[in-house]
């Protein structure tokens, strides 16, 4: 399941709609909204494509991270999570399911944003066995940036990181200069800035990190053996 966390961008989302192919919309959608989110009704004025459904979080999930926990929660048994969000679009068209190929059961693909070129992996997609053995699918830590760096590092960590560079998105943000600001990125600014500093001092050579990094490698290492020996 692809999954969209999004915030009072209805417009921006509905870019995103248009910029899929025909084969990439045959792929499951989520979109995410908040009832806390201001003008979160406004989605369901619209007309989205046939396989996209607009789910509305109850309670505290206003931010991205929370968004995509909670869509998590509620995909128990999904083949794959797919983080996708409201300010990028398709760059190349009917690839959607290359990525969920390539991501398989136990790896993590991820397209060319054309901003990090492979450095960093964003817009993952990451098989769903190997991600049921986390526990979440966005660090608890993080609400917004640095939770693809975490991801990032367990798929380098692990050596199933999978970088799709014929798979091109299109990010749209004012720091690129290709959007405007608006009042979701002012507002995770702060947050943003905080999460950097987290992932350097409490993340990045942690013990906690350490040992979710061996539980991980143990459990998934053992799965995939009893699948290879069950045929």
């Amino acid at each position: 399941m692809f999954v969209i966390p999004s915030r009072d961008r209805v417009k921006k989302l509905r870019e995103l709609a248009a910029s899929f192919g025909q084969q990439d919309l045959k792929q499951p959608v989520m979109v995410v909204v908040c009832s806390r989110d201001p003008n979160w009704e406004d989605y369901f004025d619209e007309r989205w494509p046939e396989r996209w459904q607009v789910h509305v979080a109850e309670g505290d999930f206003t931010y991205c991270g929370e968004k995509m926990n909670w869509a998590y929660a509620r995909l128990p048994d999904a083949k794959f999570y797919g983080h996708l969000c409201d300010d990028v679009l398709i760059g190349t068209q009917d690839k959607l399911a290359e990525l969920v190929e390539v991501a398989g059961d136990w790896n993590i693909a991820y397209p060319n944003d054309g901003v990090y070129h492979g450095d960093l992996t964003c817009f993952p997609v990451s098989g769903g066995k190997l991600t049921r053995l986390w526990g979440w699918w966005a660090h608890p830590w993080f609400k917004h940036n640095c939770l693809d760096s975490v991801i990032d590092d367990i798929g380098r960590t692990l050596g199933v990181l999978k970088y799709c560079k014929d798979v091109k998105f299109v990010c749209k943000h004012p720091l690129f200069g290709n959007a405007e600001w608006d009042e979701t990125y002012r507002r995770v600014e702060p947050i943003n800035r905080e999460a950097g500093v987290i992932f350097d001092t409490k993340w990045k050579d942690s013990q906690e990190r350490r040992e979710f990094m061996d539980r991980i490698k143990r459990e998934m290492n053992a799965q995939r053996e009893v699948e290879v020996a069950n045929g």
